[in-house]
């Protein structure tokens, strides 16, 4: 199976553009991968702009597009929810031509500035499921050349697109849809379900299926498409209901009924797109909303078809997310399991990445089944000097396969008058905010985040006043220890802007890493006295480890491309510097002089780990 839209993981990042008319902010938030350059109304949130289709928010709440639980019999996983009202008309409400639509453009799972296309010679199935409320039993219109007064005359065509396999023009009928239009059997507001074949480029259209649509119903489809400008090309429908069985649909075909229609399904431009939601006459006068779930694409009928495979698996959380002992006491957490789906399993748990000071981790018990918990005692050593780091506890089914893992900290508060080692800070950076039990935060024209697995300084365009700052709370000893951390991504290197990692006693004395101006430099301040002790051409890939440490009374400034091997950039006797028994760790970034347009992110990590 190539590609489905479960939408399992709450958001819409299977698709990759959005073709929505909702208006006043009511339209989800999508990068411009592809288009309308000129759509205004997407809703609030964070709005990528990268070549990137995942994920796509689904913000506001009460948006056009939402993610929820299916209504009525079909209510297992998730579908989508579509809302379409009248006047929500894309690419604006003043465009020329904009039509009333909210649809979804399926792309690449990779990332694409155009939507997935299908080409002569695919041989696809789609199967997915399309559930009509209620209202769906009849239609309004308003008034229109062939509805004057709200009254529709013979020529009025409630016409809906439910899914469309759509040409590259935006002329025409598409050549391929599942559509409503007017019943010909009952009442003259009812609809009828069919499956609608474009030819001639778009300018005729046929019916190759038609049953009159039973409102408060999911339609389970399957769809054969063999992909062909020329006769070689291949229709077949299969329909269920309810997630019953599904039957093949005899098809009304230009050469006459059959279960299997030889047409073309691509016009000249050669390439069909698959759209999804509801696109209608701008006329009509409901508000209707239409649910969607499970489109699958695959390479035969079994694949679209065959019952889901049903996976053991579990969740993991543990509780509280830090503790704060002294030293040699111990900390406990409670680590609750659960099942998530198929049969529970005996899950066996572990803790790694245990911070300096811990002697030993303990589960009782040391294995639950699924959906029990175990109580993790971290016992810590009555020496220690002090120390604050994270570490991980999983659980792994049997086979050790699935893993899961949650994270969590504990802090081993020093001795009355004891400065621990530099060594004994401890910090991934890789949660969601900055911890305030470590760090002070100063930041003045830019912001200093924590996300992505990376602390993340940020200085704002065009200002010459930055000053962000992350300090450490409690001081700490550089002597027979060292300070570690990953540098993943150091800011703009135009000059201008900076960013450091260093340790210092007061504002006159310090030393560490210093980047800025294309360069790494291995710096010091004594007594207000800066001193530039090592230039080096900054690389990011042979830089992106930062060492500061000291061992018989040298201090060593060190950089590493993976933390396994450490070149010595300068070294400094500790006697020519200040006293290093007490300092505290700063990770910082300025500018000056105007700043830049693009001062770029400074991005740390793993900090002591």
């Amino acid at each position: 199976m190539r590609w489905s839209a479960d939408f399992s993981s709450d958001d819409l990042k299977q698709y990759g553009a959005i073709h929505c008319g909702g208006q006043g902010g009511t339209c989800p938030c999508i990068a411009p991968l592809w288009d309308p350059a000129n759509q205004v109304s997407y809703g609030s949130g964070s709005c990528s702009t990268s070549s990137s289709n995942t994920p796509l928010s689904l913000a506001p709440a009460n948006g056009r597009f939402q993610i929820v639980a299916p209504p009525g019999q079909e209510t297992t996983g998730k579908a989508l929810r579509v809302e379409l009202r009248p006047g929500d008309l894309w690419p604006c409400a003043t465009c020329s031509g904009a039509t009333t639509r909210n649809e979804l453009v399926q792309n690449k799972d990779s990332g694409t500035t155009t939507p997935t296309l299908y080409k002569a010679g695919d041989d696809r199935y789609f199967a997915w499921s399309t559930y009509f409320p209620a209202e769906f039993a009849h239609w309004t219109c308003s008034n229109d050349t062939n509805c004057p007064g709200g009254v529709p005359n013979s020529n009025y065509n409630a016409w809906n697109v439910v899914t469309q396999f759509h040409h590259n023009s935006d002329n025409g009928v598409n050549p391929i849809g599942i559509d409503l239009r007017r019943t010909t059997t009952s009442s003259a507001n009812s609809y009828a379900l069919i499956l609608l074949y474009g030819y001639n480029g778009g300018s005729s259209d046929r019916e190759l299926w038609r049953q009159d649509l039973q409102a408060g119903n999911w339609y389970d489809f399957v769809l054969h498409v063999r992909f062909s400008t020329t006769s070689t090309g291949v229709l077949e429908l299969w329909v269920g209901n309810n997630g019953g069985a599904k039957t093949q649909q005899t098809l009304s075909c230009p050469s006459g009924a059959s279960l299997s229609c030889s047409v073309a399904t691509l016009y000249a431009d050669g390439a069909d797109y698959l759209k999804q939601g509801l696109y209608r006459n701008a006329s009509i006068a409901d508000t209707s909303v239409i649910f969607h779930k499970g489109m699958m694409d695959g390479d035969t009928f079994a694949d679209v078809t065959a019952p889901p495979v049903v996976v053991d698996d579990f969740s993991l959380t543990a509780s509280p997310g830090s503790q704060t002992v002294a030293p040699g006491g111990s900390a406990t957490y409670t680590v609750q399991t659960a099942v998530v789906s198929g049969v529970a399993q005996i899950v066996t748990l572990s803790a790694s990445g245990l911070p300096p000071g811990v002697t030993s981790a303990t589960f009782d018990p040391s294995s639950v089944i699924a959906g029990g918990s175990s109580t993790l005692t971290l016992t810590t050593d009555p020496a220690s000097t002090g120390a604050s780091g994270s570490f991980t506890i999983t659980g792994q089914y049997p086979g050790g396969t699935p893993s899961h893992s949650a994270g969590a900290s504990i802090t081993i508060t020093p001795p009355p008058g004891v400065t621990p080692p530099v060594s004994t800070l401890v910090d991934s950076f890789g949660g969601t905010q900055i911890e305030p039990a470590k760090w002070t935060v100063t930041a003045i024209n830019g912001t200093a985040t924590e996300s992505g697995g990376t602390l993340n300084l940020a200085p704002n365009s065009r200002n010459g006043n930055v000053h962000i700052s992350v300090d450490s709370n409690a001081k700490y000893a550089l002597t027979g220890s060292s300070a570690t951390v990953q540098v993943p991504q150091v800011v703009n290197m135009r000059c201008n802007v900076n960013n450091r990692f260093f340790l210092k006693q007061d504002g006159a004395n310090s030393l560490g890493f210093w980047a800025e101006c294309g360069n790494l430099y291995a710096f010091t301040f004594v007594n207000g006295v800066e001193s530039l002790v090592a230039t080096l051409t900054y690389s990011p890939t042979a830089h992106q480890w930062w060492r500061v440490r000291e061992s018989g009374g040298v201090v060593y400034w060190e950089t590493s491309p993976d933390k396994a091997a450490w070149t010595t950039a300068v070294t400094a006797l500790v006697a020519s510097l200040f006293p290093i028994d007490s300092l505290t760790v700063t990770i910082d970034s300025y500018t000056y002089s105007g700043g830049l347009r693009s001062p770029g992110v400074a991005k740390y990590a793993h900090l002591n780990e």
